[in-house]
């Protein structure tokens, strides 16, 4: 019997140490390392400038608002040059379509002139013929001299003529009208858009050097300081990096085997290595979308290469951590408040 006993209390014990092994198993799934970090701001600007004056040096600390540098815009030589190009062809491209509204315009008298011609000349048959048929009827005294019905239709016609060529000169007064009102300026399509780029130079000549301060966005600290007093800066080169005071979120890696433990809105508690006591809460925001090789710092086992996902957890800005602090993550429980800092390979 007594042995009965103590083979079920054996049992009982394995059993005791195997589910111990399971939860510290579990627990360690769960912690990783990462490391602090500040988001960066770079400022640059899309047009070149000319560093005048730096006032803060790297690593100082400044507050919103503070002045770091002063900086000149000054547009660039080969724009403007591009501009009056554009406006030469324009130009050229206006007197050619001038010409040829003064050649539509020679055209158009010409015709006039040929037609016109042309209407004289029948009129002038017409009216001849007139006068000779008159001519003979004052011979014949049997006639009487007060019909006119014999020279109806050729005075019909020499009207219709007449009519004819004073249709044909409104017409061509009106057409040529036209013309020479097309043909000024104000209508001109290439001057429309010559006086806009030459409005448009005047205005970037006026502003071709433009001096300003750079201010800082909020309170943080000056990272790198990528450039020099009297140094011309092209076009979107960073000037300089801007931290902000603490940092705002812990970048770590989670071993591959462990990524389904791992999911968005999952809160961690975040522990300084440095000083044990200090803990505080984090919430995961962002997960990486592939495999990566974990960086050696945070890995259990330097020299040997491990891989897993990146993971992105948000703290607090009120914080006591330094930039790229190195810290232990661990999952929190809901059912399970103890704290287990065993750290995942």
């Amino acid at each position: 019997m007594k042995r009965i006993n103590i083979y079920y209390f054996v049992i009982f014990l394995l059993g005791l140490f195997l589910w111990n092994i399971f939860v510290s198993q579990k627990h360690e799934q769960i912690s990783f390392y990462g490391f602090a970090e500040t988001r960066e701001t770079e400022i640059n600007y899309n047009h070149p400038v000319r560093i005048n004056t730096i006032y803060v040096g790297p690593g100082q600390s400044v507050v919103e608002g503070e002045k770091l540098l002063e900086v000149s815009r000054i547009k660039s030589k080969e724009s403007l040059q591009d501009q009056d190009f554009i406006v030469s062809e324009l130009l050229s491209k206006a007197e050619k379509w001038t010409t040829q509204m003064n050649n539509k315009i020679e055209i158009l008298n010409s015709n006039f002139d040929i037609n016109n011609k042309k209407l004289d000349a029948e009129i002038k048959v017409l009216q001849d013929e007139l006068k000779y048929k008159q001519s003979l009827t004052e011979e014949i005294t049997s006639i009487n001299k007060n019909s006119n019905s014999g020279f109806i239709n050729l005075r019909n016609k020499i009207k219709a003529l007449q009519d004819e060529k004073k249709y044909l000169k409104n017409k061509t007064e009106t057409e040529k009208k036209a013309l020479e009102l097309e043909k000024t300026k104000g209508l001109n399509p290439y001057y429309k858009e010559i006086d806009r780029l030459n409005a448009s130079k005047e205005f970037e000549v006026s502003q071709q050097v433009q001096t300003f301060d750079v201010l800082a966005p909020s309170n943080g600290l000056i990272g790198n300081i990528q450039c020099k007093e009297a140094e011309h800066i092209p076009a979107f080169k960073t000037l300089l990096s801007f931290y902000e005071p603490n940092p705002s979120y812990i970048k770590a890696f989670v071993h591959e085997d462990l990524i389904l433990e791992v999911n968005p809105n999952d809160n961690f508690n975040v522990n300084s290595i440095k000083n044990a006591s200090y803990s505080i809460n984090g919430k995961v925001i962002g997960l990486g979308s592939r495999i990566v090789e974990i960086p050696e710092r945070l890995r259990k086992v330097p020299d040997y290469k491990t891989y897993g996902r990146e993971v992105t957890i948000e703290i607090s800005s009120d914080n006591n951590f330094l930039q790229k602090e190195k810290v232990i993550l661990e999952l929190q429980e809901k059912n399970d408040k103890s704290s287990n800092l065993s750290v995942s390979k």
